[in-house]
């Protein structure tokens, strides 16, 4: 039985390493800052179990057969950027958004998230600390416990994607990389501007998927906003600082970190 599982899957961050097959990590809890192999980030002890006396690695396996499932979609994303052919048909919605909301589900923060929606019918409105997480491990076990089969995180997958049909849009940033972390997703709640949510996931550190989760977003996309759209350096540093702000254990990525990095890393220390 393995005890070490990954709260975002090493296929996922293995688009992220670098050249000696290693990333650059910080961790949050240390405070320290070193190049590892993707084995040693963004895990911990009997993440999606039940119980530590208890372990069945059942819902591990449910994960990981969904990403080997789901995987094929973003490289064949990734390929056709790289060549520069990416079209619409390139591109399976379903798919992605799936993939987007899987990792969003999976962190330590969205377990507690869905536990808390499924318990109480609590909004998925915010990212949460470590203390939170902390506070909150029963509705981390009500995660665990409903979606040890697969088929009920299929169901619940599908469910996501039949309310809300999102278009997926892909970004591809020439200026700078992106980030990610243990919670790779950035979820953005704009209420009063009509929009229930905006979920962005960069997927390599040079491109990104993203969406908005509302018909009235739908209604006014079109073919050619569903192609590359170049992210320019200003945006593409604050995803990152999202990134930085949402994560609770690791900020992950390719290179070193510059100074707009560890300024990034700073401001959120001492808030």
């Amino acid at each position: 039985m393995i005890k070490s599982q990954h709260v975002v899957p090493r296929a996922y961050l293995k688009l992220f390493e670098n050249s000696n097959n290693r990333v650059f990590a910080y961790n949050w809890r240390s405070n320290l800052y070193a190049e590892k192999i993707i084995e040693k980030v963004c895990e911990h002890n009997y993440t999606y179990e039940v119980s530590n006396n208890d372990v069945d690695n059942v819902l591990e396996i449910a994960l990981s057969k969904l990403e080997t499932k789901f995987m094929p979609s973003i490289h064949k994303i990734l390929d056709y950027v790289d060549k520069g052919t990416l079209n619409r048909s390139c591109i399976d919605s379903e798919i992605c958004y799936k993939y987007i909301m899987l990792q969003y589900m999976r962190s330590d923060s969205g377990r507690v998230l869905m536990g808390r929606a499924m318990s109480k019918l609590s909004p998925l409105d915010h990212h949460i600390s470590l203390d939170e997480i902390a506070q909150n491990k029963d509705k981390d076990q009500i995660f665990n416990t409903r979606f040890k089969n697969e088929k009920e995180l299929e169901r619940i997958l599908n469910l996501f994607y039949y309310l809300d049909h999102p278009l997926i849009k892909v970004g591809v940033s020439k200026e700078r990389k992106f980030l990610t972390s243990d919670n790779p997703v950035i979820a953005l709640y704009l209420p009063n501007d009509g929009l229930a949510l905006k979920l962005i996931l960069p997927i390599s550190p040079r491109v990104c998927l993203y969406c908005a989760s509302l018909d009235f977003e739908r209604i006014y996309q079109n073919e050619q906003e569903s192609f590359p759209y170049e992210i320019n350096k200003d945006l593409a540093i604050k995803y990152n600082q999202s990134i930085i702000n949402v994560s609770n254990y690791w900020i992950i990525s390719q290179d070193r970190f510059d100074i707009i990095d560890w300024n990034s890393i700073y401001n959120r220390r001492i808030k």
